[in-house]
């Protein structure tokens, strides 16, 4: 998938939180820091796994605690890996202590500093764009949601794959990681694995077919 500008949203289900993702902004956007590309996001407790955005499902918009998603302000990652050409990369993604409006829902902004982000914008409302899913708050095999949809830009799905895969990385060992597919209809020949594991978030991210890139998690602070 292409590195983008993600702003989300995170849906609370009961006490769990599914996170939606509601805008992407490329590098070129005033969102950007240095060379990396910035996400937003918040809370909400819409149940269904591709919601409509309502604005009354927003309780609690910068409490982000999905166990398998939380983004805790200050908290920075570290990931390290390899490009779509196979080049070496490292991944610095941090939750900042910014905020931003969006569609009256204030959401947290997220730097991910990757080394070549690509270009690309969308923000939902806006054009027909419309809001999806990063981390579901009730995973469930098999189930697939919309990560975000704007036409001709962004049309990223991922299915559940699995709820108990056994994972090793150079950050740490975890049992009970959720591993995802995604795919879009905008690049056919690319599919990608990613890896969560619980209090943690994502851990690994392998593309399986159409690039060579992949990271992994080395680092928390």
């Amino acid at each position: 998938m292409k590195n983008k500008l993600i702003l989300t949203f995170v849906t609370l289900i009961t006490l769990i939180v599914s996170v939606l993702i509601v805008a992407s902004l490329g590098s070129f956007s005033q969102q950007l820091t240095g060379i990396g590309v910035n996400y937003v996001v918040a809370a909400s407790k819409v149940q269904t796994q591709t919601p409509a955005f309502d604005t009354s499902n927003f309780h609690d918009p910068l409490k982000i605690d999905n166990k398998y998603y939380s983004l805790k302000p200050g908290t920075i990652m570290t990931y390290k890996g390899t490009d779509e050409e196979g080049n070496s990369m490292r991944d610095i993604v941090t939750i900042t202590n910014d905020t931003k409006e969006i569609q009256g829902i204030p959401t947290r902004v997220v730097n991910d500093n990757k080394k070549n982000p690509h270009e690309g914008s969308w923000e939902s409302g806006v054009k027909g764009a419309k809001g999806g899913l990063i981390m579901l708050g009730e995973p469930k095999v098999g189930s697939t949601y919309d990560q975000e949809f704007a036409k001709d830009v962004a049309e990223d799905k991922a299915t559940v794959l699995s709820l108990d895969d056994n994972l090793t990385v150079p950050y740490g060992s975890y049992s009970n990681v959720i591993k995802t597919k995604e795919f879009s209809a905008l690049e056919p020949d690319v599919v990608e694995q990613k890896y969560y594991a619980d209090n943690v978030g994502d851990i690994k991210e392998k593309t399986l077919k159409g690039s060579k890139e992949g990271i992994e998690l080395v680092e928390v602070k």
